[in-house]
């Protein structure tokens, strides 16, 4: 894979970040996300499978439906599951809600308690997230 490449995902719009921060956003210290489902995070060394490549190829830039189905926390993340059409590296797909206490984004993968929640329907585009080029060394 592309080294340049961050993360594939699947990105929510506005109406749908709107929604999960209504439904299940937190307050006091946690900082809020509501922001993608993540297909393949680009660690040193990772392909993507075939099945991944030919997905990407067919749905990059395509809306996608993402049902909300189980609600996770933790003492240091909030996050929601979701089914959708798109293939994903977690143990579930997730959607994070917030993290606060030291917590990041990926501890929502750590998340083993899930409560049934009512379907909520969100829709976002799939999307490649690129890693910010350094900055060029100035001296010479």
């Amino acid at each position: 894979m592309d080294k340049n490449i961050l993360y594939i995902g699947v990105e929510l719009d506005e109406d749908s970040r709107e929604l999960l921060k209504t439904k299940f956003g937190k307050q006091d210290g946690w900082k809020l996300y509501c922001h993608h489902m993540t297909c393949v995070f680009n660690t040193k060394g990772t392909e993507l499978t075939v099945p991944e490549e030919l997905w990407l190829r067919e749905n990059e830039g395509k809306q996608k439906f993402l049902i909300v189905s189980h609600y996770g926390e933790t003492s240091k993340v909030a996050a929601v599951r979701v089914m959708v059409d798109a293939p994903s590296r977690n143990k579930y797909k997730h959607i994070t809600i917030a993290t606060r206490d030291g917590g990041k984004p990926v501890d929502s993968n750590t998340i083993e308690n899930w409560t049934l929640t009512e379907p909520l329907i969100l829709t976002g585009k799939v999307k490649i997230w690129y890693r910010k080029k350094e900055k060029e060394s100035r001296s010479k």
